[in-house]
């Protein structure tokens, strides 16, 4: 589980990506699809970025990773240092759970002037299928990314002040495969390849299903690079989180101790339970809609902020969906 590939595209001189070794995570890259028959994707050693070789109209140029994941829950992101000045069929959209050209699950973008510039998509037995759409602008220096758990895909969006889901849906495409980036007519045919497209920064991460259990028994861990628990969490008496950021996504089930997090931006993200136990946050924590639907008791501080919708449950004498300023309480 974890990162299976980052890549920051460095080369001292352009290359085509396929002759280039991921770093500083991964194996390699190879040409998936292209339908024109003459292009590339290349690294443009200049900005260390990968683009198109050429503009053509109608077509599509994909390239996918190794190792591919072999956990069906995955990310895949990546940074768009510069995008396209005009022409609103001109797209730029990543994947994972390829098992080939045929099957594979997606999100795209294309410039701020389109009428739907984000789209969820998926395409199975070579059938491509638009899953959701959306409207959310698209500027140089955006981070786009797709989130896959179970049946669920779904759009996430940077514009430089962290990730915000913008599109979710449910997907046929079930089963692990590897990730990727392209460009083009993957979901309409008059789609067109734009070589002013600029990518940088893509990560493939795998991470372990929600059926199982991570138990925590270390009186303290600290985490020297962002950590994701994306499976139920079972929690010991009196254990410490540390680490920038610690992220969880499903049960957390403190039994009869404490959970004290006293890293940096601790994430709890839609659908974490909170069991019989005590929550401490010794630093400031952000809950997002939803984020909690059961809780036992929670140690609020300082720092901490709510967004509308967070509670569903009664914690203590207080409702988490009705605190306005969490400080003072």
């Amino acid at each position: 589980m974890g990162v299976l590939v980052e890549d920051t595209f460095t080369e001292a001189s352009n290359i085509d990506l396929a002759s280039h070794t991921p770093s500083p995570t991964g194996t390699a890259w190879a040409e998936l699809e292209d339908t024109a028959g003459t292009l590339t994707i290349d690294i443009l050693a200049s900005t260390d970025t990968v683009k198109a070789s050429a503009n053509d109209a109608d077509d599509r140029i994909l390239y996918d990773c190794t190792p591919a994941a072999t956990a069906a829950d995955a990310d895949v992101e990546a940074t768009l240092t510069a995008i396209p000045g005009s022409g609103q069929a001109r797209s730029f959209f990543l994947f994972g759970r390829e098992a080939d050209a045929s099957n594979l699950l997606g999100v795209l973008t294309f410039i701020g002037a389109s009428a739907a510039d984000k789209k969820l998509f998926e395409k199975v037995s070579g059938t491509p299928a638009e899953l959701a759409s959306g409207d959310n602008g698209t500027t140089a220096g955006d981070k786009l990314k797709l989130e896959v758990r179970g049946t669920t895909a779904k759009l996430f969006h940077d514009t430089g002040g962290g990730f915000s889901e913008i599109l979710s849906a449910t997907t046929a495409v079930i089963a692990a495969g590897k990730g990727g980036l392209g460009f083009g007519n993957i979901l309409t045919s008059t789609d067109d390849i734009n070589v002013n497209w600029r990518i940088d920064d893509f990560k493939l991460t795998e991470f372990a299903s929600g059926g199982a259990s991570v138990a925590i028994t270390a009186a303290r861990m600290t985490f020297g690079r962002p950590v994701a628990f994306a499976t139920n969490v079972l929690v010991k008496r009196g254990t410490f989180l540390s680490g920038s950021p610690v992220i969880f996504t499903h049960i957390i089930n403190i039994g009869k101790g404490i959970l004290n997090l006293v890293g940096k931006n601790i994430l709890l993200r839609e659908g974490v339970q909170i069991g019989k136990g005590i929550l401490n946050f010794g630093r400031p924590v952000t809950f997002t809609v939803g984020a909690i639907s059961k809780i036992y008791r929670l140690s609020i501080g300082r720092g901490v902020s709510f967004i509308k919708g967070v509670g569903s449950k009664k914690v203590g004498k207080e409702d988490v969906s009705k605190i306005t300023n969490p400080e003072d309480q």
